[in-house]
Order: C-alpha cells, then structure tokens, then sequence
C-alpha cells in the first residue's frame, strides 16, 4: 500500500506564496477581509499543532520589537482621538501574526527559493507578453494607475498592485538566484537573464540605482557573491538581456530617457517625495510641542497633504519615512528603524548578504513609496524580510 508523505513546512511555504498572490489580487475583488481572515484561522490551526513551540517563540527579539511598534502606534493614535476603524493597525497586527505563525514551520532559505521560482514563470510570461502582445493578466489592470505605463509587464506587474512592487520581487529573486544557483548551468544562466531582463521591464529606476548601490556596496564589504566568475557572467548577463529584450528602439528610449531625466533640470524629478520631505518634516517641526515624539497618528500625514497638497497630488506622501514620522513622530520612527538597522549590521558581520541585501533594497524603496501598514503583496514580503534578518540561523556561505 502507498503511503503518502506530507511535509508541513513545504506545505506551509506554498500556502504562503498563495497568501502574496491573493492578498492584492483581493484588493481588486475587494476580499481582502475574508482573505486574511481564513489565513487567520489557518494560522490558529497551524498554533494547535505545536503549540508550545508557537508560545515558546513569542518571546523572540522580533515579537518584542514589532510589538513595540505597534505600541507606539496605539498611544499615538489614542493621544490624537483616532483608534477606532484603523485599517493601518489592524493590517500590521494581523499580517504579522500569519507570518510568524507560518514562521515556525517555514525554513527561510526554502522560502526565498520559492518566491524566485514564482517570479521565474512570471517572468516567462512577461516575455511572451512582451513579443506577442498578449497579456496573462489582463483583467487585473483595471483597478491600477500604472497600466498605461507598464508596457510590457502589464497585468502581470498587476498581480503586485505596482510595476515598482513588482520590481522588488524580482530583484530579491534575482539576489536568491545568484545565491542559490541552479545546478544546471544554462537553466542557471537564462534564469539569471530572464530576471535582469524583467528588471529593466519595469522601467523603475529606483530598482536600478538600489541595484548598481548594493553592487558598490558589497565589493565595499568583499562580500562572497562578487567574485570573478560570477561579475562576468553578470555583466554578460546585463548586456545580452538589454540586446534580447530592447529590439524596439522606442521601448530602449522610453528606458534611456528615464535615466536622463535625473539629470535634467527642467524635470519635476523628486516632486512630491522632495515636497513632502521638506514642507511636511518642517511642518512637525514648527508645531513640535504638539507632534515630534507621537506624531498626528494614523493618517495625519495624508491629512496634511490634503489641505498642503503638491500641485493636484494628493494621493501619497510617498516616503515611508516621512510618514511614519508625521504619523507616529520621532520615537515611532525610531523604534521602527533601530532595531531594523542593528540587525542588519549583525548580519552583515556574518557576511550574510542575501537576506541584509533584500532588506536593503525594501528599505531603500522605502525612500520613493510606502510599503508598511497596507494589505498588499509588498508589505508581506517586508515581514517575510523582516523575519530574515532577525533569524538566529547562520547563513552558509
């Protein structure tokens, strides 16, 4: 008689790969509610099943830290009257808790492999969807403000609400690939094309200039992954994908001009991120007494640029950091920030730079778009990072 195996942490690290697709295809549908509700009892289940293994865990540094955070939060909301129905709260509790259930079942290095090989078939799809013009997702651009822009990428860039999501998804692929390489040596090679192939795609320059730092940063550091044999291949890689995947002259400008438009002086190219750096710091700063250490709670800061808005932009402050202070005030971003950073340095003494290297680019996005507090794919690849860097296991390198 067969006898079927089931190993609960492969298990466990689909379902959460399920979780990062449906968590944003359900902003679209609006059920994000019922869906991060049924993970919330599988969750439960899941704490049933080890339960002193799940207890014992709650008092690791990542739990007293992100608790801490949410602390802040609270009492900053309470401070201004604005705790009842925050949607900011109630994601980064529940998000959290799913992912740290699911962390005690998950091997880290099993996930990160995972997502790459998902953002591996997208990437495939990507590509036919850019030489044949049909688009996999196409239903899911609607709902988005991005689909005139993602040439390419379109509904599939969807699936990540943002093409800029979509990017960092690829780009921590792109790290785990070259970290944990395939054994076959051409499967490992148009992997590595397909993924720098799909980053110039999105057409986001905060990716390639994350990228192109984290690379400097590293030779900085004589971290392993820069090698010889692996800068060639890479720099190979690079030009091979841009000859592959940029026939069309027009798309090559639309990419070129991106890049030039930093330099240009008549173009609007820090806006509102620049605006809202300067005007809303320097606003908490002039009523200090009142916002610098809580802050104007959650929304204060959307509040603001409403009746301050950027010409017709009143949409985002687009800088996390930004936010968190107006929202929460110095000792919210603070306590978000530290711990954060003191991690990353004691991994970085470990040489262990995939899961530091992730963090970096989620943290240097952070500068140009806002990530935490929100029922999206990208929030929950953060707390997946977020778990990384405060692992006690060693990273072989």
């Amino acid at each position: 008689m067969m006898k079927i195996k089931f190993n609960l942490s492969d298990i466990v690290s689909h379902l959460l790969l399920l979780f990062i697709i449906l968590i944003t295809i359900g902003a679209y549908l609006e059920t994000n509610v019922q869906l991060i509700g049924m993970y919330i009892l599988i969750s439960i289940f899941l704490i049933l099943v080890k339960p002193r293994l799940v207890m014992k865990n709650f008092q690791k540094p990542i739990v007293i830290y992100w608790m801490g955070f949410i602390a802040v939060v609270l009492l900053s909301n309470i401070c201004n009257n604005q705790l009842l129905g925050n949607k900011f709260i109630t994601a980064c509790i529940s998000v959290f808790f799913i992912i740290f259930v699911f962390s005690n079942y998950w091997e880290t290095e099993n996930v990160f492999k995972i997502i790459r090989n998902f953002i591996l078939v997208l990437c495939i799809m990507t590509i036919i969807t850019y030489f044949s013009g049909f688009d996999f997702f196409s239903t899911l651009k609607t709902g988005t403000s991005y689909t005139t822009v993602d040439v390419a990428t379109g509904g599939i860039a969807s699936i990540f609400e943002f093409r800029h999501y979509y990017a960092l998804y690829i780009s921590i692929a792109l790290l785990t690939q070259i970290r944990f390489p395939f054994a076959n040596k051409l499967l490992n090679g148009l992997s590595l094309l397909l993924l720098v192939a799909n980053i110039f795609l999105t057409s986001t320059r905060t990716i390639w200039f994350a990228l192109a730092m984290l690379y400097f940063w590293s030779k900085r550091r004589r971290m392993r992954f820069v090698v010889s044999k692996n800068k060639v291949i890479f720099i190979f890689v690079l030009l091979f994908s841009v000859l592959l995947v940029f026939p069309n002259t027009d798309i090559f400008k639309q990419v070129w001009s991106r890049i030039l438009q930093i330099f240009d002086s008549s173009q609007d190219v820090g806006g509102v991120r620049i605006y809202t750096l300067t005007e809303g710091t320097s606003y908490i700063f002039q009523n200090w007494q009142q916002y610098l250490l809580l802050g104007g709670g959650t929304g204060f800061s959307m509040e603001w640029l409403r009746q301050n808005p950027y010409g017709y932009w009143v949409n985002a402050i687009d800088n996390q950091y930004v936010t968190i202070f107006m929202n929460f005030g110095a000792i919210g971003l603070l306590i978000f920030i530290v711990p954060i950073l003191m991690n990353l340095y004691r991994r970085l003494k470990n040489i262990d730079w995939l899961y530091s290297s992730s963090m970096f680019l989620l943290l240097f996005s952070m500068f140009f778009f806002e990530i935490i507090g929100s029922t999206s794919s990208v929030f929950v690849l953060f707390i997946i990072v977020l778990f990384a860097i405060f692992s006690e296991d060693k990273e072989v390198n």
